[in-house]
Parts: structure tokens; sequence; C-alpha cells
């Protein structure tokens, strides 16, 4: 076999290899839902509340997807949580929540979430229940101000609808991402995701 033959085959293996790698090269990060357990289908845990209603009655109650809270026992409400096999919108189950009562405050049902300055986050979940105020939906700090950095509204019904909002973080921080429940309600919530995608400079 001659040089430039050889040469030749060479190249032709770089280029393959080439190729071969690219194809191997994972999601990048910043393309990754960062929900824990948004689809709801890596199980649930027992919800274990210390606050009681007037009645002695827990105020929270039911099961709730790992990796989820309820942030709610300041608020006068009850609200029972459990897991939902049948009327999913994917995958296993989905997350039911039901506010069987309604005074003031809210029913805030979140997950711990770290924010990044400078980085765009965009948010999608898909809903579906009963509800005459609209679920507000928000990317916010944990502690005081609270400080909201992107929120939008879902109107449910008895189809699944799909909710999504972007926006900027102009601070680094912990926070959460929650929805909130201000009246007496039935909800399913599936599917959530947040995903990074700060352009790269």
């Amino acid at each position: 076999m001659n040089a430039s033959v050889c040469r030749a085959c060479l190249c032709l293996l770089s280029t393959m290899c080439i190729a071969a790698m690219a194809m191997a090269v994972p999601l990048r990060a910043a393309d990754a839902n960062l929900m824990t357990n948004g689809s709801f289908d890596s199980g649930f845990i027992d919800l274990t509340e210390p606050a009681k209603a007037a009645d002695g009655t827990p105020k929270v109650s039911g099961k709730i997807g790992d990796g989820w809270l309820d942030n709610s026992n300041w608020a006068d409400i009850k609200v029972v949580y459990s897991q939902e096999k049948s009327e999913k919108h994917g995958g296993a189950s989905a997350q039911r929540i039901e506010v069987k009562s309604f005074g003031s405050g809210a029913v805030q049902f979140a997950q711990k979430f770290t924010f990044k300055k400078g980085h765009t986050y965009a948010f999608s979940a898909w809903l579906r229940g009963t509800l005459s105020t609209p679920v507000e939906i928000v990317l916010r700090k944990r502690d005081a101000p609270y400080t909201t950095f992107v929120s939008t509204t879902a109107t449910l019904g008895s189809d699944w609808r799909e909710s999504k909002m972007t926006g900027r973080v102009e601070e680094d921080g912990e926070g959460f991402v929650m929805f909130r429940m201000t009246a007496v309600a039935e909800a399913l919530i599936d599917d959530v995701s947040v995903v990074d995608v700060t352009k790269a400079p």
C-alpha cells in the first residue's frame, strides 16, 4: 500500500472516530430536567405534619411525591395529598391534591431549588382538575423577602393542560418551584420540568 493510500485511510478513520465521539456526547447539564421526581414515577412518601386544624385533625395529610414538600402549615387550610395512578398525564402516576377547606393563606406544594444568578430557566408542567381560582405557579426565593423570579397562573379544567414560563434570575439563592392554591380545589399535577436554557457566552 503506497503512502497516499495510507494517508487517505488515516483521514477516513479520524473522521469516523470524531463522528462517533460526537454521537456519544451526552446532553449538556443545561438540557436536563433539574426537578427531582418531576414525573411522580419515583415513589411517594407519607406526610407527617404536626400542625393541627381547629377540630384537632391534621392540616396536611396523605402521600406526597418523593422529593416534594408541603409548605402550608402556617395557613388556615386542610389538604390531602395522594398518588394518582389512573388519571395521570404520562408515566405511572401523578400527584393529586385535594384542598378540603380553605380559610386564609395558601396551599403551597413545592420543591426546593437552587437558583443561579444570570441563568434563564424554562418551566413546564401539566395540570387538570377543578378550582374556582387559577393555580399560581412561582419560582421564588425560600426566605424573606420571598422574591418571585418568574410566575404564571394556570386555569384548571377536565382535560390535561400544559403550563409554561421562562425567565431570567438576577441573583443566587435557595428557593422553591411552587404551586399555590387559594380555594377549595381538586388538582392533578404531572410531568413537571425546569430546564436551564441559559445561552453560552
